[in-house]
Parts: structure tokens; sequence; C-alpha cells
């Protein structure tokens, strides 16, 4: 959340949406809290959807990042412009 730079209200957001389409999942464990007790905690793992989706998401990025994307931009821009 804090390196995302985005809210909790965000975040309860996108966790719905990742939960409810099958690209996360949710489960409690128990887990030391340091003070020699034991503490239950959310935890979520990524499903193999959510794998898929974060490959597809890692190939857009690649795409954008390209001067193929770049330059497509730039020309749909000016022709949209000269209309």
């Amino acid at each position: 959340m804090t390196k995302c730079r985005i809210s909790w209200s965000q975040t309860k957001t996108i966790l719905a949406f990742l939960l409810n389409n099958g690209f996360l999942e949710m489960s409690k464990s128990k887990h030391p809290d340091g003070n020699g007790h034991e503490r239950l905690m959310t935890v979520f793992r990524t499903t193999r959807e959510g794998v898929v989706l974060l490959l597809a998401l890692e190939n857009v990025e690649f795409i954008l990042k390209t001067e193929y994307a770049k330059d497509a931009y730039r020309l749909r821009h000016v022709a949209t412009a000269t209309l």
C-alpha cells in the first residue's frame, strides 16, 4: 500500500476486485508476533489465474515501453490533431 502510494480505501477496492475475480485467495494463519505469542493474520496468496494476470500485465508494460508503442502513440496523436 505504501510502496504503491494508494490509500486504505483504494487498497480495499483493489483487493475486493482481485478476490472476487479469482486472482487472489485469502486465508487466516497464525504467526508469531515477536513477543512469544501467536497472532491470527490475514494472508493473501496469488492464484494460478493471478499469475497469468501478472504475466499479461508485464507484457503490456514491456510493449508500452518500446519505441514502437511510443511511435504509434505519436502518430495517433498527430493524426487526430490534424483532423
